[in-house]
């Protein structure tokens, strides 16, 4: 299947990667937020999977535009 090996479908992939990694974190910040249970752990996996989630995004869209950009073009079979 072409459509699922299009290379604007793999850069939305990309950003949804990176979206993901900031939605992540959510689930341990709120409780810091709402009740001031503040611990160190939850607050160094907070930053790493938001200092993650960009990171993982662009190492997939520059992937996917490299290839792109290497991918031979089709040529018609010669008759």
């Amino acid at each position: 299947m072409k459509l699922l090996r299009h290379p604007a479908l793999t850069l939305v992939r990309g950003m949804i990667a990176a979206g993901g990694c900031w939605l992540a974190p959510l689930p341990l910040i709120y409780p810091m937020v709402t009740t001031g249970e503040w611990s160190v752990a939850r607050v160094l996996f907070a930053v790493l999977f938001a200092v993650l989630g960009p990171l993982i995004g662009r190492v997939i869209a520059r992937a996917t535009l490299a290839s792109w950009r290497n991918r031979q073009p089709s040529t018609p079979p010669a008759v």
